[in-house]
């Protein structure tokens, strides 16, 4: 996932505004510009899926890895969304259209395009680290 930029004066405001508990912001928001990640649209918009609530209690660690940012301070987050919309809507895009490849390749039974979209996110993976 791309990392979307706003200040971190903005962010810290943001936050400390939002979230009443928050009495002080971790120096590392001063001193890096960013913080507003996708993944907290992929994980909330996750949790919904009529299989995965049919299933609730029932989870691995990839399913509590996946979902565990679908808690989140909603106001907070629809204000930095909002603020990041251009950003985001572009990784939301990108996350659909990926998806769709992984989707398109299961339909047509397609294990060559499968396994090759796996090994591309696998090396993806490797090469964040």
């Amino acid at each position: 996932f791309q990392i979307l930029l706003i200040s971190s004066a903005k962010i810290a405001k943001i936050i400390q505004r939002r979230n009443k508990k928050t009495k002080k912001i971790p120096v590392f928001f001063y001193k890096h510009s960013l913080i507003v990640f996708s993944p907290h649209l992929v994980s909330n918009a996750f949790i919904k899926s009529p299989s995965v609530i049919e299933r609730r209690g029932i989870s691995a660690g990839s399913y509590k890895d996946l979902t565990r940012v679908a808690y989140l301070n909603e106001d907070m987050w629809t204000e930095l969304f909002l603020d990041n919309k251009d950003n985001l809507i572009f990784e939301v895009d990108n996350i659909i259209a990926e998806l769709k490849k992984y989707s398109d390749a299961m339909k047509n039974d397609d294990a060559d395009a499968l396994c090759r979209l796996l090994k591309e996110g696998k090396e993806a993976k490797i090469k964040d680290e």
